[in-house]
């Protein structure tokens, strides 16, 4: 299993190419790298997401999931969880 990693320390590897990450009304707004979804907490709650290459965490589901973390409290993150198997 993964160690957390402080975002002082490290932020996630930005690998892919990203032009289509639209607004709230469908439109793209980023253009840029992003890395792959990782595991996200600010010390009291967990979430999934990626982040981006203008510094920017893309919290996945954010809007439906009562354990919100905001992305100016993440502290640390870790790759996803491998499957068995």
């Amino acid at each position: 299993m993964s160690e957390w990693i402080s975002v002082d320390t490290k932020m996630p590897f930005l690998e892919y190419e990203n032009e289509d990450d639209p607004d709230v009304n469908g439109y793209p707004q980023f253009h840029g790298y992003v890395s792959q979804s990782v595991e996200i907490t600010d010390g009291t709650n967990w979430a999934r997401g990626h982040y981006r290459d203008d510094s920017a965490w893309i919290i996945y589901g954010a809007e439906y999931d009562f354990l919100i973390v905001k992305p100016e409290d993440i502290t640390h993150w870790q790759p996803m969880i491998k499957l068995p198997k």
